[in-house]
């Protein structure tokens, strides 16, 4: 005979006890089992289910309320899981699509652009009395912020720009350094001119700030500046035999308003150096060197220049005096790391070389031998070579409008073309 459970065989007993606990839900057991044993006696119900039947009946609700606990949780972390997967789809979409569309427009450049008829090249001068030096020249370019309007009324007249303003002073700077090269450094032979874009070429669309004074969009921006740019970088390709342009993305040229490090060449100064090098195609002693990094190295007349815009630095005034220092601090211990790895291998090599060949026995090598040791030798000496250009003679950063120096002339900070405008004005902060 199948066993008879308490809830059928007294089944008004469970319709009683789920009415007190929906009742007094705090109470504790013992009031439970109280209450109900008064019941039982009242309707003749054996006492010893009064307990039994409580017990029952709170695990119960207690297993209800934890799956219910259980699954609610489950629903919680799955609309997390749901919530994360979608804005990470969201920002995946954003993100390609944002580079999808420099892309695009670099593709379309490179499609479209005309490129300029070639100037003539100069001659490479070889220095012929003792007197005059090879050389390199070194042009910072960096703050144009091309497409800003600043006015004369708005700043008490001491910050003014526009497009025409910023063509005037590119020019006047280029021949200001064409001035300098053929006048005042007559004793250098400088036949190679590397020119560092340092970023905020463009003004962008990224700021609020710059969208009151209904400054032209992006395209035009973009396009307006290469053409300026183009023109005197030709006048420069008559002047040096050879002009190698590097392009470092700013702030301002940014796709997003949001700051970002992966794939921080998606930006607008990016597109205007893919524009030049498309322009100027046919210019044979020009060069462009475009890097997908935020920061490059460049070795000029056996210096290493590390390059880059500057706004990754942390800033607590006008100056960043402590940022500058640390982020200095920081890349010559990282550089430097690299350098004492790529020695500490060299010195292994050259160990294992001297164990091979008997170090003390060279001179009675054969000339197979003789030929391999040399070989080995240098690719360990070229390795060491390759590896110093981690270690960094200058640092040339740009992004804070401040044409300075420090650090005993470590760091090389460039100023800025359009100069002062309202927002650095109305900082109290200074410009040159």
């Amino acid at each position: 005979m199948p066993k008879i459970s308490i809830w059928q065989k007294f089944p008004e007993l469970n319709e009683y006890l789920a009415l007190l606990y929906d009742e007094h839900p705090k109470w504790n057991i013992e009031k439970f089992i109280k209450e109900l044993e008064s019941y039982c006696k009242k309707n003749k119900i054996p006492a010893a289910f009064s307990k039994k039947s409580v017990l029952m009946r709170l695990n119960r609700t207690k297993n209800e309320e934890d799956n219910l606990r259980e699954l609610v949780k489950s629903e919680q972390n799955l609309i997390k899981i749901k919530t994360e997967r979608d804005w990470l789809r969201k920002k995946q979409r954003f993100t390609a699509k944002t580079r999808i569309l420099q892309e695009m427009v670099i593709e379309e450049v490179r499609k479209t652009a005309i490129a300029a008829k070639p100037v003539t090249v100069p001659k490479i001068f070889l220095p012929k009395e003792e007197s005059s030096t090879k050389e390199s020249s070194v042009l910072m370019l960096s703050d144009i912020h091309y497409g800003e309007s600043i006015k004369l009324e708005e700043t008490q007249g001491l910050g003014f720009y526009s497009e025409k303003v910023s063509a005037r002073r590119i020019q006047m700077l280029t021949d200001s350094v064409i001035r300098i090269v053929k006048k005042q450094l007559r004793g250098y032979i400088l036949n190679t001119l590397h020119i560092f874009g340092l970023g905020d070429w463009v003004s962008g669309t990224i700021h609020e700030e710059l969208l009151r004074t209904g400054q032209p969009n992006i395209i035009h921006q973009s396009y307006g500046l290469a053409y300026i740019l183009y023109q005197a970088l030709l006048e420069l390709c008559q002047v040096f035999p050879e002009v190698i342009v590097h392009v470092i993305g700013g702030n301002h040229a940014r796709l997003e308003k949001k700051p970002y490090f992966k794939e921080k060449y998606v930006n607008w100064d990016t597109v205007v150096g893919h524009t030049l090098a498309s322009l100027l195609k046919n210019q044979k002693n020009i060069k462009f060197n475009i890097p997908l990094s935020f920061i490059d190295t460049v070795e000029i007349e056996n210096h290493i220049f590390l390059i880059m815009h500057g706004d990754t630095i942390r800033s607590y005034g006008i100056m960043p005096y402590y940022g500058l220092q640390r982020a200095a601090s920081q890349i010559e211990s990282l550089k430097g790391g690299q350098f004492k790895e790529i020695f500490r291998e060299a010195k292994e090599d050259l160990r294992q070389l001297e164990k091979s060949f008997n170090i003390n026995n060279l001179e009675n090598l054969n000339e197979s031998d003789s030929k391999n040791y040399i070989k080995t030798t240098d690719e360990i000496f070229k390795k060491i070579i390759g590896g110093s250009y981690n270690l960094v003679d200058k640092i040339c950063l740009a992004h804070f409008h401040d044409n300075s120096t420090l650090l005993n002339e470590k760091v090389l900070i460039n100023g800025s073309v359009f100069g002062p405008n309202e927002y650095i004005l109305g900082k109290f902060m200074g410009n040159r």
